[in-house]
């Protein structure tokens, strides 16, 4: 009979020990997968706030337009996924010869308001015949980032 009890409680102090093990990989294996959802989720805030910055920045750009009577324009489009406030320009130097041209600008026209995503607005630059000058512009807007004031070099030919 004591042997029989000694090996019940043999048996039953095995049992302990492996529950208790058990118990203590489990908790471990159950920290790692926090963590790693932890990671996951802090992953994917970032994923998003990167995402959303994005969305609040505008992509003004400056280009050269020739029309079929000769006249040249001073384009500005927004390729950027926001909205671009109070977007400027000024012409601010040229390269080689020829003067700063000034931009046919009807009052109101500058700075512009508000130029949405996919947007374009273009200005008249008056150029002197045979005068095609490589200017360097000053270019200035608003956006979900805060002001931006650049300086872009367009060819005028």
């Amino acid at each position: 009979m004591a042997v029989a009890a000694l090996v019940v409680s043999l048996l039953a102090l095995l049992v302990a020990a492996w529950a208790a093990v058990s118990t203590h990989r489990m908790a471990k294996d159950s920290n790692v997968l926090a963590r790693i959802e932890q990671e996951r989720r802090s992953g994917e805030r970032r994923r998003q706030e990167l995402e959303e910055a994005a969305a609040s920045r505008a992509s003004v750009f400056m280009d050269h337009e020739e029309t079929e009577t000769a006249d040249h324009y001073v384009v500005l489009s927004n390729e950027g996924p926001a909205v671009a406030r109070h977007v400027g320009i000024e012409p601010v130097a040229v390269y080689g010869l020829g003067t700063v041209p000034r931009l046919h600008i009807r009052p109101g026209e500058l700075p512009v308001a508000e130029l949405r995503p996919g947007a374009r607005v273009r200005f008249l630059v008056p150029l002197p015949y045979g005068d095609n000058p490589d200017v360097q512009v000053r270019l200035t807007w608003d956006d979900g980032e805060g002001h931006h004031d650049e300086r872009r070099r367009v060819q005028l030919f």
